[in-house]
């Protein structure tokens, strides 16, 4: 069945918000992963207990942009059958 051009329309906001989310998922994947250089490299001991609060949540925001990554792609093949 040929979608409707209203259907082409929905689908290509729909493919350009998905874009623009993974766009900002992997900027933010990015920073944590760059906190996380921060602190592994990071000499002082003093410091590096300072910024171990900051390490885990990093950590953890990380793993929560990978895991929405993954459901956007799981989205993209389901949906749009649109694999990677």
């Amino acid at each position: 069945m040929t979608p409707t051009p209203f259907e082409k329309l929905s689908n290509q906001v729909v493919l350009s918000q998905i874009g623009e989310a993974t766009v900002e998922l992997v900027k933010k994947s990015e920073e944590c992963k760059l906190m996380l250089e921060d602190w592994r490299n990071c000499q002082d001991p003093e410091e590096k207990e300072m910024l171990r609060d900051v390490a885990r949540e990093a950590l953890k925001e990380r793993r929560e942009c990978n895991r929405q990554l993954q459901l956007i792609g799981k989205l993209l093949e389901d949906y749009f059958n649109i694999s990677a």
